[in-house]
This record gives C-alpha cells, sequence and structure tokens, in this order.
C-alpha cells in the first residue's frame, strides 16, 4: 500500500550540506508526502538550517496541503536567525498556485527557466540525494497536517480563508466525532 500511495502522490529526496537543506520533489506533492516533508523540515530547520531549498523540476502538480506546509515551514526558517526558503524549476501552474495562495511573497520563487546561475550551479553539486520514505499516516494525523497546513496558508494571507474555512470546518467537526 505504501508504495502504491508513494507512486500516486510523489516522493521527496533530500540531501544536507552545512547551512543548506535541498530537497528535490519528484511526482505529485499533496498531503500524502507533507508529513514527510514537514518532519524533514522541521529537523533542519531547528539544526539552524539557513537555507531550505526546494527543487520542483520534476514535480507534476501541488495540493494546497503541500504547499500550506511550505508556508509554515518557511515562516519557521524566518524566525530561525532569518533564514530563507527557495523555491526553483516551477511549472506554470505551480507558480501560479504559489503566487495565489501568498506564497511568493515569503519565498524566492524561480519558474523553469528562470533559476539564478548561482543557484544552477548550487543544485548541479548537490550531495547524494536519498530519498525519504512515506509513511503512510493515522487518519487523524493527516487531519491534523491538513488543518495545520491550511492554517498557516490563512495566517499567510487573509484572503485564502474563504478558500479553506470550509475545509477547516469540516475537518474540526470530523475530529470531535472521532474523540
Amino acid at each position: 500500500m505504501i508504495a502504491e500511495l508513494a507512486a500516486i502522490s510523489g516522493s521527496l529526496w533530500v540531501a544536507i550540506e552545512p547551512k543548506s537543506a535541498f530537497v528535490r520533489v519528484v511526482g505529485r506533492a499533496s498531503f500524502a508526502i507533507s508529513p514527510a516533508l514537514k518532519q524533514f523540515g522541521t529537523a533542519v530547520v531547528n539544526q539552524s538550517c539557513k537555507r531550505f531549498i526546494l527543487d520542483m523540476i520534476e514535480c507534476e502538480s501541488a495540493d494546497s496541503t503541500f504547499l500550506g506546509i511550505l508556508a509554515g515551514l518557511s515562516m519557521q526558517t524566518s524566525k530561525n536567525g532569518g533564514g530563507q526558503m527557495i523555491i526553483v524549476n516551477l511549472s506554470p501552474k505551480i507558480y501560479e498556485t504559489i503566487s495565489n495562495l501568498g506564497l511568493n511573497r515569503i519565498t524566492q520563487c524561480y519558474p523553469v527557466g528562470q533559476c539564478p546561475a548561482e543557484m544552477k550551479e548550487k543544485l548541479q553539486h548537490i550531495g547524494q540525494l536519498k530519498q525519504v520514505e512515506i509513511k503512510q499516516a493515522e487518519k487523524k494525523a493527516t487531519a491534523e497536517t491538513i488543518m495545520e497546513a491550511h492554517t498557516d496558508l490563512i495566517r499567510l494571507d487573509q484572503r485564502n480563508a474563504p478558500r479553506f474555512n470550509d475545509l477547516l470546518s469540516v475537518l474540526r467537526k470530523d475530529m470531535k466525532h472521532r474523540e
């Protein structure tokens, strides 16, 4: 089941260098891989990582949960000593979605073909990337991740509230029924 989930949702490949963390997303960037991204991102930010670089060259699509996790990590990175999140090689559709959600205001975003030469060079010399194991989360943990991601998108930009308030309301009711 996990292999099927990874095939449907995508995968994360990571590397850590002094003061920089790299993530390459392959396939779909969805709620299914968001907990793994959050766990990796939080760990490296807590280790005083100053640059969080996301390469989306092989990413087919990105859902709002995944982008909400990026928003939360970006806010966390900037709070931790002024770090920065850089997202490169964005397809036009994902770049538009990021812009519509306001994520481009707290990250450096570069569509495919517009990556600065210094960043291209850096990406070509990343050490060995390792695939992150994607574990299927329990329903409650998945709901909590989705809620946190969308809450962060609303904190980022209040104009996101009408988009996500109904979703958050449904998730809250569902979680209360599970208690």
